[in-house]
């Protein structure tokens, strides 16, 4: 379920990233791993973590999404595979190494919303945004980053909450 979805200004942010392509139902194993992967480079690079870990999913086709029905996301999510990076915020740039990028967020306008509730039913959040954004005639960088508000493990699955940040395209 989605909450509002506004335009947010948001400032840069240091981060340590991860790259993985996966088929889709292998994200969670993917996503354990390389947070982390990451969590253990901000810690020996002397910086620390600061916040919930996130998700980015680069070369998303927002119009494919958009004209999809449920069977169509069960085939894809069967099928296709994700390109992605999964990170953590740190309270300092870091230095890359061979298994992790330090980079950043970078500075912008992004939509934003929260997307409340289990994570299969996260198709039907980006779906609204992707309508939202046609209707207020808003363009949408073709990737998205998921910052994991409430850890899953600690909250009954259907009070978990998801930021969704897409940049917008000026």
């Amino acid at each position: 379920m989605a909450e509002e979805i506004t335009i947010e200004e948001h400032e840069a942010r240091p981060v340590v990233e991860v790259a993985a392509e996966t088929r889709l139902w292998k994200i969670p194993k993917v996503l354990a791993s390389g947070f982390a992967t990451a969590r253990a480079h901000i810690e020996k690079s002397d910086a620390e973590v600061t916040g919930m870990p996130f998700a980015r999913y680069l070369e998303v086709d927002w119009q494919a999404m958009a004209g999809k029905g449920a069977f169509g996301q069960f085939l894809d999510f069967l099928t296709n595979t994700q390109k992605m990076r999964i990170g953590m915020f740190s309270s300092q740039p870091v230095a890359s190494d061979g298994q992790a990028t330090g980079t950043e967020i970078s500075e912008g306008r992004y939509v934003t919303t929260i997307h409340r509730g289990a994570y299969h039913k996260v198709g039907d959040t980006y779906r609204k945004i992707v309508d939202w954004a046609v209707e207020n005639d808003v363009k949408l960088a073709d990737s998205s980053i998921e910052n994991y508000i409430d850890d899953p493990t600690e909250m009954p699955m259907a009070e978990v909450r998801t930021r969704i940040w897409i940049a917008v395209v000026d």
